[in-house]
Parts: structure tokens; C-alpha cells; sequence
């Protein structure tokens, strides 16, 4: 048996490729093990195929990366391409291979979020020393040197430019008149002192393409396919692995304040639970501010309706732009957890100053007038929001104060929790997926004390049914009281259907003209847009002396 160190060393003239997967750790959150190990084996698959076809050779596949040597002497293309051209027609052949890669992405997890699959390739030519580092007898050969280092380094430079193969250019000048370059930089690459100058790769011309070369004669060898579907598996239980480990440590709560990292964001605190999840306050790293980290145990439940919501309220809110509209900025996912990272609103809840106004007895702001301006200026803020997810084909279907932040003490006003959200209009198919927002035919959705009578029986909703629940909010907003109370559920729904419009005491009469609108019985008899509210709430400003300011487009 000879040791590695009595085992002679090769050394070659060769072409080294490494190809790498962008946003793999994005997909590895949104992906199951068994779905990215499906992932992975069908890419190493098709990436492998040009590789093998214009003659590459030792082959490894490194995680989600691919590294391979184009030799200056190859059987059967010795005599035809130089090791530089073969090297990047098989670069170009694998980001061809992408187009029908993407469409099958596209098929399997077209709903998941997941990011344009991409792949960064790397090209570097010079002398490349190959080594059997298990001795003599081992049949693994390794590739060694500064070329292989300057390929994977050059990949990852790529990513920061933009540009999806990077050859240095020693390789292009081999490639010769053949090669088409785009801009050209000077790099410097970590671990070496001497910057290397390298070139965007665009187009190569007359060379053969991958059917020419008779693709399905050089095929990946059996053996190869097995290692590939090997790496695939390990590297997706790495992946979620290491995932996992982080979120479990989230997720069990054991961190003390500034100390537990995840994901980029920093734990402050926890701000709360609920069934089947858990809210923190996080410092997040991109943001540089704190945002609230909501991490989903779906480990604990086989509730696929709940993952739905979850999912659905980050596909909500992503595509949503208002000042009176939570922000999102984050969803990430593993086998057992799904979090979101969204807005933190410091102010508190508008129920929570509802009832603040109504211990007081009304002294929270003094005089009647001075309660309906800003009752007015509430309103104002939350038609706004409704505006602009009616816009969108959507009904919010659970409109309450819980569900209403402030972003500071008195001040914007943002509505939050979008997770049964509907669509029914036709301009959110790429938005929604119809599965995603479906319920059954007599299933009451949202919250009993604030529910219109359509969503009581269970009936088709429309925009004009978070008209309905609005005008239960103004009720409440006025009097500190919910208009209707029951002392079972079937109770309570029945006076949403059946019992009158409740009266307004004589101090808040001014309103009940517009409650009466908001709350009519019959959604055709609501206001049929947020413009007529608005109307409505202009009229009342005049009437009591009110200015509003608040911003309401």
C-alpha cells in the first residue's frame, strides 16, 4: 500500500469548470430534503450530460456545485477543439439546459416561491495537478492547484457582477475568435495577491452544439449517475440540516436577549404565541431595524390549511405597496418550520386604544367633536388600505382592531394578518393560487363579532363584506361596545342576519346615516367602493369641524 506523499503527482494542461447553484440556500428553505435531493439529481443530470458530451473528465459534484477538467489531451477531440473551447461549449450547454429545467421547476414548485433557478459557471486554463490523496490504490484522482481555485473563485465573482459564466482571460484568448466577450474586469480573488483578469462570456461561435457532438452516445456512465444521486441526497440532508438546527433553536426559546442569530436576524425577544406559532421581535440584519420574525410550527401539525394561510399571507403582502399595509420583507422554509419577517408596528393595537378611550370614560380625547375627528381620521386610514387590496381582486374577510398596528404611538395606522385573505377577481392569478384561498361552500371565515351576514351563512363574499365589518368597527370605535353579543356563536350570527341596525347614543347620532350604509343587510345596499365612503366621511369632517390629514390614495 503507498501512502498519498510516495504517490507521484500529475501535472496537466486542462481547461477547470465549476459551476455552482444561485439562491440554493433560498430554495433549500422552501424545499423539503426528498424535494431538493429530486432537485439536485435531475440538475447534476442534465449538467452533466454537455460535459461529458465535449469531453470533460473528472468530475465531482461538490454540494450543489460541479467541477470538471477539459484536458489539452482528450480522446476524440484532440484534433478538433482546443481544452478552452470544449470547456466553454459545455458551459454553454449547461445554461441552455436551464430553459427546460425551469419549466419542470415551474410544474413541481411553480406555488412555493422559490427564486429563478440560476447557475454561475467559472473558467479558468493553466496547469492543473492531479493527485490520488488516498494513495495509490485509491481510485478517487483529485484536482489540486491554483487553477481550480481561480475557476471556483471566478464563479463567485460572477454572482457579484451579474454575469452567469466568467472565463479568466488566459481561457478566452485560448478560445480564440471563436469566443464573443461582453465588459472585461480586473478581479481580485480571496486568498491571492495578484488580481486576475477576467471577461463576461456571451456567445461561441462555430463550434458544435450538444447535438451535434451526439449527446446521447456520451451520456453520463452509470456509475456517475450514482454519485450524482448520492451527492444529491447528502447535500440535501446538509442543507436542511443545518437549517433546521438554527430554527429549532429559534423556535425552542432558549436564547437570551441581542444572542441567538438565525437566518441573518438577531433575537430580541418573544412577543407572543399562538396555536401553531410563534412571534418575535429580531434585529434584522439587511433591514438594520428590528422586524417581527413569525415562525410557523408545522412540525406540530399536519394542518395543511394553516401552511396554506401562512404562505398565502407572504404572496398578500409582497405584492402589496401602501403606507396602510404591513410591510414583508422575508419568507424562508425547512421541513419543519416556515417563518415570515415583516414590519414591526411600536404603537400598539387599535383595539387596544379603543379600549383605552372608553375606561376613561371619553376624557382620552376630551370633547365629542374632538372623538369623532379622530374617528373620521381612523376610518379614513383603514378605507385606505381596503382600497388597496380590493384593487386587487382581494376581500381581507377578517377586519378588526386586533387586526390594526400603529407604526408609532398615535401615529399610521397598518393593517395586518392576511392570512385569509380571498380572491375573487381576475387580475391575482399569478398572485393567488386558487387552492391556496379556497374554502367549502357553508364554512364561516373570520371573526363571529365582526362578520357580515354573508359570511355567517357561509355565502359568497365581495369587497362590500369588510364594508359591513367596518361599520361594526365604527360602532365599537364610538361607543367602547360591539353591536351585537350572544351567548352562543349560532346566537351571535343570528343578530348579524336578523337584528336591526343597532342606534347610535345622541352624541355620536352624526354617524348613523353612515353606519346604517356600512351595515345594511344586504351587501348590494353597501357603499360599492371605497370612493363612496370617502364621500361619506368628507361630508361627516364638515359636519362636525374636522380637517382631515390622513393620506387616503
Amino acid at each position: 500500500m503507498h501512502s498519498a506523499a510516495t504517490e507521484p503527482a500529475q501535472i496537466i494542461t486542462a481547461t477547470v469548470m465549476f459551476a455552482d447553484i444561485r439562491n440554493f440556500t433560498t430554495m433549500a428553505e422552501r424545499l423539503s430534503a426528498a424535494e431538493l435531493a429530486t432537485m439536485l439529481g435531475r440538475y447534476f443530470e442534465l449538467a452533466c450530460r454537455p460535459v461529458v458530451a465535449f469531453g470533460g473528465s473528472h468530475l465531482k459534484m461538490l454540494g450543489d456545485g460541479l467541477l470538471a477538467l477539459f484536458e489539452d489531451k482528450a480522446s476524440d477531440w484532440d484534433q478538433e477543439l482546443s481544452h478552452a473551447q470544449r470547456a466553454l461549449a459545455a458551459a454553454f450547454g449547461i445554461q441552455e439546459a436551464l430553459g427546460s429545467f425551469r419549466q419542470w421547476m415551474d410544474k413541481q414548485y411553480g406555488q412555493r416561491g422559490l427564486p429563478e433557478f440560476n447557475v454561475g459557471v467559472g473558467l479558468h486554463s493553466g496547469e492543473v495537478t492531479l493527485s490520488r490523496l488516498g494513495g495509490a490504490d485509491s481510485p478517487e484522482v483529485t484536482a489540486l492547484g491554483d487553477c481550480v481555485n481561480i475557476a471556483s473563485r471566478l464563479q463567485a465573482v460572477g454572482k457579484e457582477l451579474g454575469w452567469p459564466t466568467v472565463a479568466s482571460m488566459d481561457t478566452a484568448q485560448l478560445a480564440g475568435a471563436s469566443l464573443m466577450i461582453g465588459a472585461q474586469e480586473t478581479v481580485s480573488l480571496r486568498g491571492r495577491e495578484k488580481p486576475v483578469a477576467a471577461c463576461e462570456v456571451l456567445k461561441l461561435n462555430a463550434i458544435p452544439s450538444l447535438s451535434q457532438t451526439h449527446a446521447p452516445q456520451h451520456a453520463p456512465s452509470a456509475a456517475l449517475q450514482t454519485a450524482a444521486q448520492e451527492n444529491s441526497k447528502m447535500t440535501a440532508r446538509a442543507a436542511k440540516d443545518a437549517l433546521k438546527e438554527s430554527l429549532w433553536s429559534l423556535q425552542s426559546g432558549s436564547f437570551q436577549s441581542m444572542q441567538q442569530s438565525f437566518r441573518g436576524y438577531q433575537i430580541v425577544r418573544k412577543l407572543g404565541e399562538g396555536g401553531m406559532s410563534d412571534v418575535y421581535l429580531a434585529y434584522s440584519n439587511a433591514q438594520k431595524a428590528e422586524v417581527v420574525l413569525k415562525v410557523l410550527r408545522t412540525s406540530l401539525s399536519n394542518d395543511a390549511e394553516m401552511l396554506r394561510r401562512f404562505i398565502q399571507e407572504y404572496a398578500v403582502l409582497a405584492n402589496l405597496n401602501h403606507h396602510h399595509v404591513s410591510r414583508i420583507y422575508d419568507q424562508g422554509f425547512t421541513d419543519d418550520y416556515a417563518y415570515i419577517a415583516m414590519e414591526y408596528l411600536s404603537g400598539g393595537t387599535l383595539k387596544a386604544e379603543i379600549r383605552a378611550r372608553h375606561v376613561a370614560g371619553n376624557s382620552f380625547y376630551g370633547e365629542p367633536s374632538l372623538v369623532h375627528g379622530r374617528v373620521i381620521d381612523l376610518l379614513r386610514q383603514i378605507v385606505s388600505a381596503l382600497d388597496a387590496i380590493h384593487r386587487l381582486g382581494l376581500v381581507y374577510r377578517d377586519l378588526k382592531p386586533d387586526n390594526l398596528m400603529f407604526r408609532s404611538q398615535g401615529g399610521e395606522l397598518v393593517l395586518v394578518d392576511f392570512g385569509i385573505v380571498k380572491n375573487i377577481g381576475e387580475h391575482t392569478g399569478a398572485l393567488l393560487s386558487e387552492n391556496l384561498v379556497s374554502t367549502e361552500h357553508g364554512q364561516v371565515i373570520g371573526t363571529p363579532y365582526y362578520v357580515s351576514p354573508e359570511q355567517a351563512t357561509g355565502k359568497e363574499v365581495t369587497h362590500r363584506s369588510d364594508f359591513y365589518s367596518l361599520g361594526v368597527m365604527l360602532y365599537e370605535m364610538l361607543t367602547g361596545t360591539r353591536p351585537f353579543r350572544g351567548d352562543s356563536l349560532n346566537e351571535l350570527l343570528a343578530r348579524h342576519l336578523h337584528a336591526e341596525i343597532p342606534r347610535l347614543p345622541p352624541e355620536h347620532a352624526v354617524f348613523q346615516m353612515l353606519l346604517d350604509s356600512l351595515m345594511a343587510k344586504q351587501a348590494i345596499d353597501r357603499p360599492a367602493d371605497a370612493a363612496g365612503i370617502w364621500r361619506g366621511l368628507d361630508i361627516l369632517a364638515q359636519k362636525v369641524g374636522y380637517m382631515p390629514n390622513a393620506r387616503i390614495h
